[in-house]
């Protein structure tokens, strides 16, 4: 992931905030599971209301995104959406985002259908962040997703879901260093419900299906630049269409460096 800030110079704080993430993996026996992933997001991050509000501000963005499955391509997304960011109080912040994508699906030898899921999508997500005391901090968050294909109504779908958790820092017990440590917990709850049953699947039984996630995150400051972070999670769907079920267990290690 690469982020830049462009200091506009002006009395709104104005900011042009530039966020580029790309993700690939490569699987040694099943080529079908390599994924690769690269997403843009653009635009400028300014305050209002200035003399009236404490703390107010927006950021209008662009956004483009393109994954490939098995080394094929299986759609690109390009979108716009609103960032909204205030200060209520001291302690408590709220921010919400809503995002506009066009996907665009290309039928490919890999999934020859794969147009059927050419739609819109519209998604927006609201965060509470309560700052409990200089170490530990609180969040409480929701989210809605809505999904309409041009000529799929069985891939339609909506998405409701809400979820929390909390980060608290703590003295360096290893390195004895100045820079604090920090621990991050989360949990989300989802709920999907489809248009139409799939009539590829079960022509009688529309797709409702529940996700359960859970996070943990270890940050470690090398120094005032560099973070190491170590997170794990587990990620259980459950569904009334057996064929939509899973569990996943997943761990991560990673290193950002700002500059």
């Amino acid at each position: 992931m690469l982020r830049h800030t462009y200091d506009l110079g002006t009395q709104d704080r104005a900011v042009i905030e530039t966020q580029l993430t790309g993700y690939a993996n490569r699987q040694f026996q099943v080529s079908a599971a390599n994924v690769s992933i690269v997403d843009l997001t653009s635009g400028p991050h300014f305050q209002v209301f200035q003399g009236i509000f404490e703390d107010v501000t927006l950021k209008p963005f662009g956004t483009f995104g393109y994954i490939w499955v098995n080394d094929t391509p299986f759609y690109g997304a390009v979108g716009s959406g609103l960032e909204a960011g205030v200060l209520i109080s001291d302690r408590l912040r709220n921010t919400s985002i809503f995002v506009w994508r066009r996907q665009l699906h290309p039928d490919t030898w890999y999934v020859p259908t794969n147009s059927q899921f050419n739609g819109a999508e519209y998604t927006g997500s609201t965060t509470f962040q309560y700052r409990l005391t200089d170490v530990v901090s609180i969040f409480a968050n929701g989210n809605a997703q809505r999904f309409i294909t041009d000529n799929t109504p069985w891939q339609n779908y909506q998405l409701a879901g809400v979820g929390g958790g909390m980060q608290f820092r703590f003295a360096d017990p290893l390195f004895k260093s100045q820079l604090s440590w920090s621990i991050a917990l989360s949990a989300n709850v989802q709920w999907w419900s489809y248009d139409a049953p799939d009539v590829t699947v079960d022509p009688t039984v529309t797709r409702q299906q529940n996700d359960t996630i859970l996070n943990i995150a270890l940050f470690v400051p090398f120094d005032q630049r560099t973070t190491f972070t170590l997170s794990g999670g587990r990620f259980v769907r459950s569904a009334n269409l057996p064929n939509y079920e899973f569990i996943n267990n997943s761990a991560l290690i990673g290193v950002s460096w700002r500059f």
